[in-house]
């Protein structure tokens, strides 16, 4: 689990603020992997009890793993 600050909330690929997430808001978060190789931040019923999925360039690092998880080979 790490805590995260959203920096970016206008992305095409996760609209942010059609959830009322804006920039400055801080959410604990853990780490979802896929087949692919990529990976997400997922804030845990963060919206009506909704799983939101935060990626990588939105947001940084508050405390927790320091560490990004790379993509895989």
């Amino acid at each position: 689990m790490a805590k995260i600050i959203i920096t970016k909330d206008d992305s095409l690929e996760s609209p942010l603020r059609e959830f009322g997430v804006r920039v400055g808001d801080v959410f604990d978060a853990t780490i979802n992997h896929y087949p692919d190789g990529s990976w997400r931040w997922v804030i845990a019923g963060g919206y009506d009890g909704v799983d939101l999925e935060i990626e990588p360039d939105e947001c940084a690092i508050l405390s927790g793993p320091q560490e990004r998880p790379e993509r895989a080979a």
